[in-house]
């Protein structure tokens, strides 16, 4: 039954065909609003510093899920939800903290090949545990193989807002990528495998550095259907950015954590 509803929800979802916003986004996005909107999504340091350097998902009350590039199992992370300006003192924010016991990377995440000057990972997905769950809703991963090309989607981050800049303090969202298909993908890009899913390719709509591990959403949702992981540059014209597709890490992922669907 409860699989019967979560196909139900998704093709509901999907039915919707949301359109391109018409707003002013640049590379890392807007600020979103209302500022804690999105608790779920989590930021991750290590123990002896704060700096940001890569996004997650919480997608149960003791697992995120990351990108397989932004961790290794043998580091000591920290992972803030219910973050949104990393200049404030994460108390103030009534921010959640957890400290990672155990990294799990995919079996099969490994360095695929160079493409674009660019090391590009395959299977790039990670899971990060701990212990005392964390009380915050989070989303519904896209476990299907419904065609999702010429969709509309979001991305999250704490990412830079220009190539090659700075990583904002304030988490952002940019909106209304256009899912591309894998095989017009890959003539762009090169190297892309059915572990991956393409969005944006538009001027100066895309994520950037520090946005890597993050989520890819369907827009206007919190269906999760990637993870941030590679791209040519940031924002440039006609180069998507290059997300890890949740569906195919579908037994990776329930292997391993107890989902209630």
């Amino acid at each position: 039954m409860r699989f019967q509803l979560f196909i139900f929800l998704i093709n509901y979802v999907l039915a919707l065909k949301y359109p391109l916003y018409d707003n002013d986004f640049i590379l890392g996005g807007t600020s979103i609003f209302p500022y804690y909107s999105q608790p779920w999504i989590g930021t991750i340091s290590r123990p002896t510093s704060t700096y940001h350097f890569c996004g997650a998902s919480l997608i149960s009350p003791t697992v995120a899920l990351t990108a397989a590039h932004c961790v290794d199992t043998y580091s000591d992370y920290n992972l803030y939800f219910h973050r949104y300006n990393e200049t404030l003192e994460s108390n103030y924010e009534g921010a959640i903290k957890r400290s990672v016991e155990k990294v799990l990377l995919h079996p099969h995440a490994k360095l695929a090949f160079f493409n674009l000057s660019h090391s590009v990972i395959d299977y790039d997905f990670a899971l990060l545990f701990w212990s005392t769950p964390v009380k915050l809703n989070y989303p519904v991963l896209f476990f299907s193989n419904f065609s999702l090309d010429n969709y509309r989607a979001t991305t999250y981050g704490w990412g830079a807002t220009m190539e090659g800049g700075r990583q904002s303090d304030i988490l952002r969202g940019v909106s209304g990528l256009k899912i591309w298909s894998n095989s017009d993908c890959d003539d762009f890009l090169g190297s892309v495998t059915p572990r991956m899913i393409c969005a944006g390719g538009e001027h100066n709509y895309d994520a950037c550095q520090g946005d890597s591990g993050g989520p890819l959403v369907l827009d206007v949702t919190n269906i999760l259907i990637g993870v941030v992981s590679w791209g040519y540059g940031c924002g440039r014209e006609g180069y998507p950015g290059v997300y890890s597709r949740v569906s195919e890490a579908e037994d990776f992922i329930r292997e391993n954590v107890d989902l209630v669907y």
